[in-house]
């Protein structure tokens, strides 16, 4: 047999699916896992499930708002965001990426961005952006009680010349 596969394989009769093989559907693969039992060591494939995760399930829902208020005194490293980012969304980036940065440290949605800080972020255009900024963020409440979110995250500018050394600071409002 004058086939590709015929120096690899006993038989030249073969299909598309003997070659490749499909993996198997999930629910095949918990069922087999069970059966061999959930503490024995066995190779997988990448499609199978580990037995350790068998029984677990992770949290449904969303993670409870903060009811305090709290002051973070923090540097944030832009340039590791922006890097091999194309000129013209430079800075958009960074001032989504820190958003997102703000929302996962504070804990909340809204994340106002002071125009002092907007402004130092843009001061060098849109593709000069300064390498690192250093940020006071204040979570505060809503004065207004029938307001959908009850607290939201102030992000000021903290005018700094060097930013050797500078730690994380807490404080309570």
């Amino acid at each position: 047999c004058n086939h590709f596969f015929a120096r690899h394989f006993s038989t030249c009769e073969l299909s598309f699916f003997s070659v490749f093989r499909l993996p198997p559907a999930p629910f095949e693969v918990v069922k087999r896992q069970r059966e061999r039992g959930a503490n024995q060591m066995v190779r997988r494939s990448h499609s199978e499930v580990s037995p350790r995760r068998l029984g677990k399930k992770r949290p449904s829902g969303k993670k409870p708002e903060p009811k305090k208020g709290k002051v973070l005194e923090c540097t944030i490293n832009i340039a590791r965001w922006i890097k091999g980012a194309t000129f013209k969304y430079r800075t958009p980036r960074a001032v989504k990426r820190m958003r997102e940065l703000v929302r996962r440290l504070m804990g909340t949605w809204e994340v106002k961005v002071d125009p002092r800080l907007n402004k130092f972020l843009w001061s060098k255009g849109v593709k000069g952006t300064p390498r690192k900024v250093r940020v006071r963020l204040e979570r505060k409440r809503y004065e207004d009680e029938d307001a959908k979110k009850k607290m939201y995250t102030l992000a000021t500018w903290i005018p700094c010349a060097n930013f050797h050394e500078l730690k994380t600071h807490s404080m309570t409002p």
